[in-house]
């Protein structure tokens, strides 16, 4: 449940999680995703374009066309290859 601005309880788990909690713990679920299917995660989290694809359950083409295009998901070339953060990742799937 996102945040509607009525406290948490952790004792109970009543009331709505903060967004922060839930991106982080969509964040987690990302990236021992990726280890168990033998996906590379760097150790500041981020993730290649092809992995970042599946992730979203979109073709690899898809995020290509939305890295020329400044589609909602924001990218950085190491090592002459996109690689995209597995918080940005997680943001676009809590926003569906």
């Amino acid at each position: 449940m996102i945040d509607d601005g009525k406290p948490y309880c952790e004792c109970c788990g009543r009331g709505a999680r903060p967004k922060a909690d839930l991106l982080a713990d969509e964040v987690e679920r990302l990236r021992q995703s990726c280890r168990a299917a033998g996906h590379l995660v760097t150790p500041d989290d981020r993730v290649r374009e092809e992995t970042a694809a599946a992730l979203l359950g979109l073709a690899v083409g898809t995020v290509r066309n939305w890295a020329y295009s400044g589609g909602p998901l924001r990218f950085t070339k190491v090592a002459g290859r996109r690689t995209y953060r597995l918080e940005d990742v997680a943001s676009l799937l809590l926003a569906e």
